[in-house]
């Protein structure tokens, strides 16, 4: 009886946990409003004004800087994919990432609109050179952070100890992911899926998209290294720009802040979306960690929680535009295929006549 309620209850949890830890972080943001001085707050929001069009710009500025990144991703076939339809595409992706949990959902909707542009396998390492780019720069992010603890008054000593390992651990990651990645990781994966039984739809042909997945990720630097080289600098770019927001936002606020202190804490603002990736979205636990934070930092109470309400109505901003972004595009996807029928149908009584 007692394993039978205890499989119940595991159950539930795994069909429901997203929806739980969304309950549960929406109920505490709703407690910190209820516990903060939501006038003084308010009023720190109010000086922001039409300030935050240089929120918005620059995060506009970060997502052409990682559209280019991607696009430079595509070897022989960037041609075949406009800049305009590769920007929609991201901008649904980011969306998607936004509000899903563990932030990488979105890579599955990119995925399903370039892979109608250039194919399956190109798609995927693409995808994949991309992303290990974007950790490649997050973990730089840390490494400067964790330097600019040396630089900073008023860290507490505990908070650099943890950053500095945590950013040496994450830099032994990459090296890990760059010697598994040339080791031919989608093969072996989908090899030793098949020697456990577990069942594949056409594992032939996943076989061989993944070898040639393998080779594309292999190949790209010596094949393309002008092409590498541009996917990381506007990758880092991006990311810069990213961290420009942290340093703007401050600014609006009445707390400027020095470059090297952004990146400081651009890096504590990765670690806590890594910590809390599986609640969608990071609401709640977002602001109170930031709120403790910028409390260890010697800041008012409340002025952590201020800083993410800013960086959330950027986010409601980009999820609404990301949404708009994967409309088009599934109206762009109708309408090619109607175009498709009509001609279809058109053709097939001249075909007929032609038989006869």
């Amino acid at each position: 009886m007692k394993t039978r309620i205890t499989s119940t209850i595991f159950a539930f949890l795994k069909k429901h946990l997203n929806l739980i830890l969304l309950v549960l972080g929406l109920g505490f943001f709703v407690k910190l409003l209820l516990d903060y001085d939501m006038r003084a707050i308010w009023s720190d929001l109010s000086t922001i004004g039409v300030g935050f069009v240089w929120i918005l710009a620059l995060w506009l500025g970060a997502v052409m800087a990682d559209t280019v990144s991607w696009r430079y991703t595509f070897g022989a076939y960037r041609d075949r994919v406009p800049y305009h339809r590769l920007g929609l595409i991201m901008l649904a992706g980011h969306a998607i990432n936004n509000v899903a949990p563990s932030g990488n959902l979105g890579e599955v909707v990119k995925g399903k609109f370039l892979g109608q542009l250039i194919g399956g396998s190109d798609t995927i390492s693409s995808l994949v050179i991309y992303n290990y780019m974007h950790f490649v720069w997050d973990v730089v992010i840390l490494l400067i952070g964790a330097s600019a603890t040396l630089f900073l008054t008023g860290v507490p000593l505990y908070l650099s100890l943890i950053l500095v390992v945590i950013a040496l651990l994450m830099a032994g990651l990459v090296v890990g992911l760059y010697f598994v990645l040339h080791w031919g990781l989608a093969e072996k994966t989908i090899r030793l899926l098949t020697r456990l039984r577990i069942p594949l739809k056409k594992p032939e042909a996943l076989i061989e998209t993944a070898e040639r997945v393998d080779h594309n990720l292999r190949e790209f630097y010596a094949k393309y290294p002008r092409d590498f080289w541009v996917c990381a600098i506007a990758k880092g770019v991006g990311r810069a720009l990213a961290t420009a927001e942290i340093w703007a936002i401050c600014l609006l606020l009445g707390k400027p802040i020095s470059v090297i202190m952004a990146f400081f804490i651009m890096s504590i603002s990765q670690l806590l979306f890594w910590l809390f990736a599986m609640v969608p979205s990071q609401v709640g636990v977002m602001e109170k960690s930031s709120d403790m934070f910028f409390g260890a930092m010697g800041y008012r109470s409340g002025f952590g929680f201020t800083f993410e309400l800013v960086r959330r109505a950027r986010r409601v901003v980009q999820v609404a535009v990301g949404l708009l972004a994967l409309l088009i595009l599934n109206l762009q996807n109708a309408a090619a295929r109607g175009q498709t029928t009509a001609a279809e149908t058109i053709a097939e009584p001249v075909v007929e006549r032609a038989q006869g």
